[in-house]
């Protein structure tokens, strides 16, 4: 039926959206952090004190993207699996 298979959909993208974000916290974000501060510490100057919380601030854009990425899922698992629209799919869905 079309909400098993919307049902089946959210449970995938969510599984995946996971993964992308451990992914990116546990594999991209240190090696983004080195790389840029391997960047400036070839430059003459004395490093920027914003430098050590580059890796926070990373780690933040990737969860917060994480959670506006979910929004989309959410709302279609919350809002197919109503008691009114299972019906209404039931009587006239496929």
């Amino acid at each position: 039926s079309s909400l098993r298979l919307s049902n089946i959909y959210v449970l995938c993208s969510l599984i995946a959206k996971i993964v992308s974000v451990v992914l990116f916290l546990v594999v991209a974000t240190p090696v983004i952090g080195e790389a840029v501060t391997a960047m400036l510490e070839e430059s003459s100057a004395p490093l920027p004190g914003w430098v050590g919380g580059l890796q926070v601030f990373i780690a933040v854009i990737g969860v917060i993207s994480f959670l506006l990425s979910t929004i989309y899922p959410l709302c279609a698992l919350l809002m197919l699996n109503k008691p009114q629209v299972k019906g209404y799919l039931a009587r006239h869905g496929r």
